[in-house]
């Protein structure tokens, strides 16, 4: 991942929210998802960032019902907003693959190809 680890890790021991980070790594054509902090499991509310290049961006989840409204915060335990956000990833990169960017191991990859 390109810089920022500590202090998204801080921010989300500060707030006990876990932060997962979708690292769009266009140079091999790979995403990771990763979670912060890593024992973080016992948190019960996550959001989701996207870093594309040096660049973070909030993820959020558009309601049918009122497309101005966008929730950004979302249970931990939520598995269909995991499947939604693959989905996502792979509608925009289509021709990336899931997989270890960063000479991460498996357990670093939140959300894993059906």
């Amino acid at each position: 991942m390109g810089g920022g680890e500590l202090e998204i890790n801080a921010i989300a021991e500060l707030y006990g929210i876990l932060i997962c980070v979708v690292d769009v790594n266009s140079e091999k054509s790979c995403i990771n998802v990763t979670k912060f902090p890593s024992n973080g499991a016992s948190f019960e509310k996550c959001c989701y960032i996207i870093l594309n290049r040096c660049h973070y961006q909030p993820l959020c989840l558009c309601v049918e019902d009122n497309s101005n409204y966008e929730a950004a915060i979302f249970s931990s335990n939520d598995r269909k907003v995991e499947e939604l956000l693959y989905e996502f990833i792979s509608e925009t990169f289509p021709n990336y693959k899931f997989g270890s960017c960063n000479n991460k191991t498996d357990a670093d990859v939140l959300v894993q190809q059906p």
